[in-house]
């Protein structure tokens, strides 16, 4: 019976002898038995088998979405007896042509054949990471008086694994120079970090930020190659605007993008563009009001007293230091009583107060016949360290007193005056008279 170690061996090897013993003789009555030399046989033991080695052929990847790696499969009779029907099998991915021997077909004992297969990247595939492929090969060996339908051998998987990956970008933009606010006229400034996020290296990588003026980006200059894993620091800066200032803040986008490589199925692949990196930086507009006023607009007369009245109101949306009214007018009495925050002082965004000063009216403002006099409030944009002012003029009538005339006697007034005065005169000479 044929046994594993015959298989093994590929043979059963056997040896028989034969031995006999010839008639006494007086001389040798106990003659020694004589043997054959031995015959020997070998009979060769069927020993189907089949291999498959399966590898890449289109390089260690990584691999991105729509590529296609190929490979190749080496089918080799590795037993002692043909076999029939040789068939590879490799689910994840499309079989070629075979050379020099076409499959299905038929392999003898040592013979080899190449297969070719193909698999094109799926968005799966990019989601996992990996292409994991794993083929067979089968061939049916020759039927025996034992086993006239021997089963076909199948070899041991063979198994290729694939890293996928997609190309990824992104970009992170911050503010360097600080929360602020800003002021017309200071500079902003900027750190851009660009980063490849994905499985391939891109070229051509730059960056686009249309409110800023880009600086040096480091250690790798843009526009460049960014391997995967890869980073480099852009620089940027801003100088604040008026309109900057009237919109309150500088609103700033930057974006990234960056070409992967080309593929046989993708020769000309767009580039990737990151979603935008946006910043705001709140922006201060100072504003200053000033109004002044009269108690009454006159008309006054010379020592009458005018009251003014000046409001200064924070109108912008940065505080003001050092707010302080002046006014020129010779002879006005110093500006103060201001409710409800004492000047020189502090004004924030919104904040109002209102001061008093008082005037004697001359003769030679009677003469003039008005007092008209500009008063200006001045203060200082902590934000930017600039001066703002604001001005207001106010014009009062003067005149002079009036004289008090004595008043004049018509015609049949003095008629009536000397008539009295005649009568009194004749009634004294009458009574004069003795």
């Amino acid at each position: 019976m044929v046994t594993a170690d015959d298989v093994a061996a590929g043979n059963v090897h056997n040896s028989a002898t034969a031995a006999g013993t010839p008639p006494a003789t007086p001389g040798n009555p106990n003659p020694p038995p004589i043997d054959s030399p031995p015959g020997e046989t070998d009979t060769p033991i069927s020993n189907p088998g089949l291999s498959v080695v399966k590898s890449v052929t289109s390089g260690a990847g990584p691999y991105a979405l729509g590529e296609t790696i190929t490979y190749s499969l080496v089918v080799t009779n590795t037993g002692n007896v043909t076999l029939t029907n040789v068939t590879v099998s490799d689910p994840n991915a499309v079989l070629g042509a075979c050379t020099p021997i076409a499959l299905p077909g038929t392999l003898t004992a040592g013979q080899s054949t190449t297969c070719t297969a193909t698999h094109v990247v799926t968005a799966d595939d990019v989601a996992a990471g990996n292409v994991h492929n794993s083929a067979t090969a089968a061939g049916t060996p020759p039927a025996t008086p034992g086993n006239p339908n021997p089963d076909p051998v199948v070899t041991p998987p063979s198994e290729t694994d694939s890293p996928t990956g997609a190309p990824g970008l992104t970009i992170v933009k911050s503010v360097t120079s600080g929360p602020g606010p800003y002021g017309q006229g200071q500079t902003i400034t900027y750190a851009l970090v660009v980063t490849n996020t994905g499985a391939l290296p891109l070229t051509n990588v730059s960056v686009d930020d249309p409110n800023a003026v880009l600086g040096t980006c480091a250690p790798i200059a843009l526009p460049g190659t960014l391997n995967p894993g890869e980073s480099t620091t852009c620089s940027a800066t801003h100088e604040v605007t008026a309109d900057d200032a009237a919109a309150g803040v500088v609103i700033n986008s930057a974006t990234a993008s960056g070409t992967p490589p080309a593929t046989p199925g993708n020769p000309n692949p767009p580039p990737i563009v990151t979603p935008p990196s946006v910043t705001d930086s709140p922006v201060t507009e100072p504003g200053l009001q000033l109004v002044k006023s009269a108690g009454s607009p006159g008309p006054y007369e010379v020592g009458d007293v005018v009251e003014y009245f000046f409001t200064v109101t924070n109108t912008g949306t940065s505080v003001l230091e050092d707010v302080i009214i002046s006014d020129p007018l010779p002879g006005l009495s110093p500006i103060g009583d201001c409710d409800p925050i004492a000047l020189p002082g502090t004004l924030n965004p919104g904040d109002a107060t209102t001061c008093t000063a008082t005037y004697v009216i001359t003769a030679a403002d009677v003469t003039a016949g008005s007092v008209q006099n500009t008063a200006i409030a001045t203060g200082m944009d902590t934000t930017t360290q600039v001066s703002v002012s604001s001005s207001d003029t106010v014009t009062v009538e003067t005149r002079q007193k009036p004289v008090t005339e004595i008043p004049t006697l018509g015609p049949w007034m003095l008629a009536l005056l000397a008539a009295l005065l005649g009568l009194f005169g004749w009634r004294r000479l009458a009574l004069q008279r003795p």
